[in-house]
């Protein structure tokens, strides 16, 4: 079952309709959220959710998959969106360029590759690969997880090879929803 990236974008973006909270995996993953520092009704990048690709998905890769939508749910495509990313301990000699989010409807709109003892974060940069977009940013994005076997015992998730789906949309900062406790 390969992943089928739509399926993920249409439960971020109704997710996005009824709440402030992206779409995010069990805690087990790590995976952290950033939030753009955004006015009220200033359009930024909203993570809408990350997911962490089932081994039928990942086929034992290890990437990381990026969407741009809008808040319909559907691709950016043009002018083409560009990603950020970087990663912990990255040195000054090692690159990281961004990356153009403009492939084909049939594959996700870009990926990273992440190496074992990678811990990568990505974010959008905007409409040119020099922007400067205010954008949330997800973090601790890695390979170091156990496998998980299949029940026929085959293994496409294994240390080293996890993959992730990161969907983030252009919209407007709104007020919290959220109701205090107490």
């Amino acid at each position: 079952m390969p992943l089928v990236h739509q399926r993920y974008n249409e439960r971020f973006v109704q997710n996005a309709k009824s709440s402030s909270e992206p779409l995010t995996p069990e805690v087990k993953f790590g995976v952290r959220v950033v939030k753009a520092d955004a006015a009220e009704g200033e359009t930024y990048w909203r993570l809408v959710g990350v997911h962490h690709l089932l081994p039928e998905e990942n086929m034992s890769k290890h990437n990381i998959y990026i969407e741009a939508l809008d808040e319909q749910g559907k691709r950016l495509r043009n002018p083409i969106t560009w990603a950020g990313w970087t990663w912990e301990g990255r040195r000054p000699n090692e690159r990281a360029d961004p990356v153009p989010l403009d492939k084909p409807d049939n594959e996700t709109a870009g990926n990273i590759a992440i190496h074992f003892g990678q811990k990568a974060s990505i974010w959008i940069k905007g409409l040119n690969r020099d922007g400067n977009d205010k954008s949330d940013r997800v973090e601790n994005l890695h390979t170091a997880h156990p496998d998980e076997p299949l029940p026929d015992g085959r293994l496409l998730n294994t240390l080293g090879h996890h993959s992730f789906y990161v969907g983030l949309s252009a919209a407007p900062r709104k007020t919290s929803t959220a109701v205090p406790d107490g």
